[in-house]
């Protein structure tokens, strides 16, 4: 009964009510927080009006505490800053009553998952348990119209599914497959049931991004950096089939990622190189070099040519674009990726007896996985497609890959290249 002194909006759609909830002539903002990225990656941040800022990022170090204040203070003294940028530079959801007219080029598990032991979530197959390490999540239609359709898979076990918009809600209902459910902190429900309490990130060739009914559209001021075209590499593709992609267990010698492997590994520029390759991967090649206590991560995605001959095919860049936008996720949390590549190793042994390093041990893993948090880390990410042509490249193509680039770019800095054909 007494009057409201004090309200909190929190959530992906506040914005509006910063500038239009009735009465804010007599209200003062007080508090702000939020995420977002610098040169240093995904940081969170937060201020009140009586000058006291936070962060949810930890550290054990207080240099780095140091340098944190320092780096604010520098912002704060810089008078070129206008106060309300941030509102400028917010990426602003907007709810959506019908599927966007947009091409989904990837989809990826629930974010949520990176905060929890990969190996304690567990997707059933019609009884058939499986570690969601050993799953995919893809996009099986690259259409820009209707349903976004994705395939949850593992080794030959697939389930088709579909995601629209009706009714003010988003809806995930299978298609066909097998009976899929998620086991998740001893709880098991179905995957419509999991989506619908913790949705999937849909990537779109634009770099928009939704999220069950929130469509989150990339700030139209300014212009995006097209695609520099120094960064689409020709290469001769001699003794490969392009039309193969994976060397699997046997290592086929004509394979695109057999061919990058040896070069690879012949360039002795590595301590790990790692074959990832099948459901559930970081990359179809996982590149990894210590030096100066920082981790340089090179992860390389393989797509084989929808035709025999190069040429220049929007559908030879859909997925590759849509794996390299989901190679995020790596980078979101070291741990987990060296995690991730320890159990996919063990795994492997197991089933079939064949290692997954082309270069390197486990006990390398093992001993950066002991020191993870006093490691720095840089990514980078290179696409490979022989059956795309550079002399024939479209524009429209090249707005698919600087859409790519400038999301790895403007999140975690990391650098984006395509290995494509003459």
């Amino acid at each position: 009964r007494r009057p409201v002194v004090y309200s909190q909006f929190m959530g992906t759609d506040i914005t509006p009510q910063i500038d239009e909830l009735p009465g804010n002539r007599n209200r003062s903002k007080t508090n702000l927080f939020g995420q977002g990225y610098t040169d240093d990656g995904k940081v969170t941040l937060g201020c009140s009006r009586k000058g006291k800022f936070w962060s949810y990022d930890a550290t054990n170090n207080f240099g780095e505490w140091i340098d944190w204040c320092q780096s604010l203070g520098l912002k704060l003294l810089d008078d070129t800053i206008p106060t309300d940028a941030f509102l400028k530079n917010l990426v602003k959801p907007e709810r959506q009553e019908t599927m966007p007219l947009k091409t989904p080029i990837a989809i990826v598990w629930p974010e949520s998952i990176l905060d929890m032991d990969e190996s304690r979530i567990e997707l059933v197959f019609a009884g058939d348990a499986q570690p969601i390490f050993n799953c995919d999540i893809t996009i099986s239609e690259f259409g820009n119209d209707g349903p976004v359709r994705f395939v949850i898979s593992c080794d030959q076990k697939k389930c088709l599914f579909e995601m629209t918009i009706r009714d003010q809600a988003a809806h995930y209902e299978q298609r066909d497959g097998d009976d899929l459910q998620v086991m998740l902190r001893r709880r098991q429900l179905s995957i419509s049931d999991w989506f619908k309490e913790d949705p999937p990130q849909i990537y779109y060739g634009d770099g928009d991004m939704l999220v069950d009914t929130e469509l989150f559209v990339l700030p139209t001021h300014g212009e995006r950096p097209s695609f520099d075209l120094e960064r689409m590499i020709p290469r001769k593709w001699t003794g490969v089939d392009i039309r193969v992609e994976s060397q699997g267990l046997e290592k086929k010698a004509n394979s695109i990622q057999k061919f990058l492997i040896d070069e690879l590994v012949s360039s002795g520029n590595f301590d790990v190189v790692f074959d990832d390759d099948a459901s559930g991967e970081a990359a179809d090649i996982v590149c990894i070099k210590e030096e100066n206590n920082a981790l340089f991560v090179h992860l390389f995605h393989c797509k084989y040519s929808s035709a025999p001959r190069p040429g220049a095919r929007v559908a030879d860049l859909h997925e590759l674009c849509g794996q390299s936008q989901k190679s995020l996720r790596w980078r979101e949390s070291p741990k987990v990726f060296l995690q991730h590549l320890r159990k996919r190793e063990g795994d492997r042994k197991k089933r079939t007896g064949v290692s997954r390093f082309e270069q390197g041990d486990p006990s390398i893993i093992n001993g950066w996985l002991g020191r993870w948090s006093e490691l720095s880390y840089r990514f980078e990410i290179t696409a490979a497609q022989p059956g795309y042509s550079k002399s024939k490249v479209k524009a429209e193509h090249l707005e698919l890959l600087a859409a790519t680039s400038s999301l790895l770019m403007e999140t975690w800095k990391i650098p984006f290249s395509l290995l494509c054909s003459d």
